[in-house]
């Protein structure tokens, strides 16, 4: 009975540690509980803390596995982020189509800063490529200049601009009446507000050039100084780029709205079929650059780079040496008289710093009206 009393005696003992060492387990007094002595009682009190140390351990490692687990889970159900950054190359989004004639190839890693004035700056398309641009006044006007770093020649170069929030249909009206002559259209607000301010200028620049004025207006009306730009900021820049490795000219466009530029495939130089309709006329020689060849049954069209009235000269010169005749100038527009059944008429455009060229066939009904009018004639 002793024993019995004794080993009853060791068990309330040890069930009343247990409960004190659960409570305490990081107190610094260690007597608590197991202060009655050594022998077989000290140890049967000792022995419940290691079984509390272990039980802790163990919560812990239990939590760290839940922990794992949950950001398993959370990793596993984050949706896909969006196309990484990346220093060359163009990446194509996936809502694009595949082909760039088609669509637009985004440079994820473009950039912009704009200069003191908020209406300049530089647009940087990735991967060396740039293009900077100021605005300042002139006896025409904001004056429209840039600097190539594109890595070709650019033959045409574009500023738009937005309203800023802060103004309105009002303020824009203002800056229209103030232009020579005046402004008193009746334009909804919404339309007016939707406005942009374009600034252009179609003169090649080679890379690293800086060069290239142009005008800036305001639906239609030319401005007449920086001051009528206050109440705009950049909304794209676009360049026409000279790609000759690859026969193509590349329109480049920054959008300050979405900080994104996309390259556009839009002509492709060079191509000069070999059928009875081009036979007609000479291909332009003498370096000339020519894009956006398009033929039909009937029709055969291009444009010659032109940044002088000299390739309008020489073009037409080629002409006349392959047999055609000049029938009619007006100032920089010449019309061929009919050969072989086909009209030519060769057109200079110095805004644009082209030479459109347009050959046709002449149908029976247009060549059966032309005899009767000169028989009644």
């Amino acid at each position: 009975m002793a024993v019995r009393s004794d080993k009853n005696r060791g068990d309330a003992q040890q069930a009343r540690a247990t409960k004190e060492s659960r409570k305490s387990v990081a107190s610094k007094d260690s007597g608590k509980g197991s202060g009655k002595g050594s022998g077989a009682n000290g140890a049967k009190e000792r022995t419940p803390r290691r079984i509390v140390l272990a039980e802790a351990a163990g919560v812990a490692i239990a939590l760290l596995i839940v922990a794992a687990i949950i950001a398993a889970i959370v990793i596993v159900g984050r949706k896909p982020t969006s196309t990484p950054m990346t220093s060359t190359g163009w990446v194509t989004p996936s809502d694009a189509a595949s082909s760039a004639t088609d669509a637009a190839r985004t440079r994820v890693e473009a950039t912009h800063t704009l200069d003191a004035s908020g209406m300049g700056g530089t647009a940087d398309f990735g991967s060396g490529q740039s293009i900077t641009w100021t605005l300042s006044d002139s006896d025409a006007g904001p004056d429209v200049q840039y600097t190539n770093a594109m890595g070709g020649t650019v033959i045409g170069f574009d500023a738009s601009y937005s309203l800023k929030s802060t103004a309105t249909a009002d303020d824009v009206r203002a800056i229209l009446s103030s232009l020579p002559g005046g402004f008193t259209a009746s334009i909804a607000d919404d339309e007016l507000t939707g406005w942009t301010v374009e600034c252009s200028t179609s003169h090649d620049a080679d890379d690293g050039a800086s060069l290239a004025t142009g005008v800036c207006s305001l639906g239609g009306h030319t401005l007449t100084s920086t001051a009528d730009m206050q109440l705009y900021e950049p909304a794209q820049i676009t360049a026409f780029v000279v790609d000759d490795g690859v026969q193509r000219i590349d329109r480049f466009v920054y959008d300050f709205v979405s900080d994104s530029a996309q390259q556009i495939d839009q002509y492709t130089m060079g191509g000069w079929p070999d059928d009875d309709l081009s036979a007609q006329i000479p291909e332009p020689g003498d370096g000339m650059r020519y894009y956006g060849l398009t033929e039909t049954a009937n029709s055969l069209q291009f444009t010659i780079m032109a940044p002088s009235r000299a390739t309008y000269d020489s073009y037409i010169a080629q002409c006349t040496d392959a047999g055609w005749t000049a029938q009619a100038t007006l100032d920089a527009a010449t019309s061929f008289a009919d050969r072989n059944g086909y009209t030519l008429t060769v057109e200079y455009v110095e805004s644009s710093d082209a030479v459109l060229v347009s050959l046709g066939v002449i149908s029976a009904d247009s060549a059966s009206a032309t005899d009767s009018a000169s028989a009644t004639n």
